[in-house]
């Protein structure tokens, strides 16, 4: 288990192993959509995100993980 600190405070999350690229997308997606508007509505905070999200979502992907999971964040 992973500790992510935001604003003085840890969340608990798990850590995801062996996925495949459909969940942890739609996985990393959910998660960022959730967020509050305000703290999902720029290129840099995607990039923190996507950064984060690697740490913890294993999966397989053709090229770099992180342009792909900064791709689906933008997206979305």
């Amino acid at each position: 288990m992973s500790f992510i600190t935001a604003n003085g405070g840890a969340t608990a999350i798990e850590e995801t192993t062996g996925m495949t690229k459909s969940e942890a997308r739609e996985a990393i997606q959910t998660e960022w959509l959730a967020r509050p508007e305000t703290k999902r509505s720029t290129e840099h905070q995607a990039a923190i995100f996507a950064m984060k999200a690697m740490q913890r979502f294993d999966f397989r992907a053709a090229g770099d993980r992180y342009q792909v999971v900064k791709s689906w964040l933008l997206q979305s």
